[in-house]
């Protein structure tokens, strides 16, 4: 009995011969692999990053400082927006141990809270404020913390970007991979938040301007809130991953 003009056996080691070159030919697709991180990084922040950190953390300390001593609610609070802005933009460490990336996430929770009460602080006292408008601002003080303060947010800008050019970030819209949303975190957000200086430039040349300093606390305290909700979100990313990991696969 034949199949096709050949017999039956010849058939099945002709069969066999094609089974084998399909096995190794090199055009053949290849089975996707576990894709195995090095548990060490290699991030590497740069200078810019490096002193972001450390003006961050002097930044802060000095603009409460120049706000209780000038009276200034909008430095305080601005300086609260600054160490948030910072804080958004933190790395979390996903080659550390589990008991380790917890102690990380709730480390950050908790200071996201705290930062919350403040805002809701600074939203009472501001609105207090407003209701007498019977405070005074040291106008010294007040310009000496406002450089400090602009100095900052264009430091958080110049950072951002670098950021921007080398991974994806959380912004003012929360989580995206959109370069537009970046735009808009880079641009307006530290935009808005440079109001501190019109506010500071108004009450310079007329104490009568007082309640731009209540104005500029609520805009301020709004900006801080987005980057609560940001790094809120990135928390909640963070549990999960946590809590569900996943196989990283190469794609085919």
């Amino acid at each position: 009995m034949t199949i096709d003009g050949e017999s039956g056996e010849d058939s099945i080691l002709i069969s066999r011969v094609q089974m084998e070159d399909n096995m190794f030919s090199p055009t053949r697709q290849q089975v996707p692999r576990i894709r195995i991180e090095s548990t060490h990084s290699t991030y590497r922040p740069g200078k810019i990053e490096k002193l972001n950190g450390i003006y961050t953390l002097a930044i802060v300390i000095a603009q409460i400082v120049m706000g209780v001593l000038g009276n200034s609610l909008t430095l305080i609070a601005d300086a609260t927006r600054v160490f948030a802005d910072h804080l958004e933009q933190y790395r979390f460490d996903r080659s550390a141990t589990p008991g380790k990336r917890l102690t990380e996430i709730i480390s950050v929770g908790i200071t996201v809270i705290v930062l919350f009460v403040l805002f809701v602080a600074y939203i009472l006292s501001a609105s207090a404020r407003a209701a007498t408008l019977t405070y005074d601002i040291n106008r010294v003080y007040l310009i000496i913390g406002t450089g400090l303060a602009m100095t900052a947010n264009t430091l958080q800008t110049l950072c951002h970007f670098k950021t921007w050019r080398r991974d994806h970030t959380y912004t003012i819209t929360l989580y995206s991979f959109s370069k537009r949303n970046q735009l808009i975190h880079g641009y307006g957000y530290h935009f808005i938040a440079s109001f501190v200086l019109v506010s500071s430039f108004l009450i310079i040349v007329d104490k009568n301007y007082l309640i731009a300093d209540v104005i500029t606390t609520y805009i301020t305290s709004l900006l801080l809130l987005c980057n609560l909700s940001s790094t809120g979100y990135r928390l909640y990313h963070e549990y999960f991953s946590l809590e569900h990991p996943q196989d990283e696969y190469e794609s085919i």
